[in-house]
């Protein structure tokens, strides 16, 4: 009987030891994260001022280049729906689209027997199931199970 005791605190000590060393490790880890998370904020702070001035940049050409296309689109595209530059191509088209009226709701929908315009999202409600009797989970092909678990708490210093 001794030996199982000392078994067991050589076993214990030795999980105590981890214990202590997990400690120290997510210290650590915490502050690396913070670190790395400053360094991160710094680096984006320095570069997004940059970045904001091109996509800018971008933005601003792209709505020029859409307003020439439509002000000038007889010129542009007199040859057909597409004119091929040295830098790009450009294109024409003309699409149906539908207008979403404000004033469309799903009991206006409902009211008019249109359901197909009502997205219904369906999907397994585990947190449902799982409180159902043994029974019912059967029916279905399942069942509630044994799990064994093994946790740790971890005491700060």
């Amino acid at each position: 009987m001794q030996m199982l005791k000392e078994k067991n605190s050589e076993v214990l000590a030795e999980i105590d030891s981890k214990l202590a060393k997990i400690r120290e490790l997510k210290i650590q880890a915490e502050t690396i994260k913070a670190e790395s998370d400053n360094e991160m904020k710094k680096i984006k702070a320095k570069y997004s001022k940059k970045l904001q001035v091109v996509k800018s940049e971008i933005d601003r050409l792209d709505k020029e280049i859409k307003g020439l296309m439509k002000r000038k689109r007889a010129e542009i595209f007199a040859g057909g729906d597409t004119a091929e530059l040295q830098n790009g191509k450009l294109y024409f088209m003309v699409r149906q689209v539908v207008r979403k009226a404000r004033n469309v709701t799903v009991s206006l929908l409902k009211s008019l027997g249109y359901a197909d315009g009502i997205r219904i999202e369906e999907y397994v409600d585990w947190s449902k199931i799982e409180k159902w009797p043994d029974e019912r989970l059967a029916a279905i092909g399942t069942e509630r199970m044994e799990k064994e678990e093994f946790k740790y708490e971890l005491y700060s210093k």
